[in-house]
């Protein structure tokens, strides 16, 4: 999907770090969203970038399958155990020291 959109702080809150953002597009409808303030190794675009709402707007070109009312099913959901914990480490090597 190709888009290009705008965007425009529309309040900030200093006390959490956050801030509301309005993404506009053309023929897209207009999304406000809560960000956080960048950390010090971002940049305000990396948020911006990061909370734009690409995926939505692409879902509004899917088609969509019908559900009526009355339908009905049954989920049989059973978690699955882990039957022997997983250790991540590094091999254990054997170092001789000498002198």
């Amino acid at each position: 999907m190709k888009v290009t959109y705008t965007y425009k702080v529309t309040s900030v809150d200093k006390n959490n770090n956050c801030a509301e953002v309005l993404y506009e597009s053309d023929n897209l409808p207009s999304h406000l969203i809560s960000v956080r303030f960048p950390f010090e190794d971002e940049t305000f675009l990396d948020i911006i970038e990061m909370h734009a709402p690409i995926y939505q707007w692409s879902l509004l070109t899917k088609k969509v399958k019908d559900m009526v009312v009355g339908m009905t099913g049954v989920v049989n959901y059973e978690e699955k155990q882990i039957e022997e914990p997983v250790t991540l480490r590094a091999p254990i090597t054997k170092v001789e020291v000498i002198g």
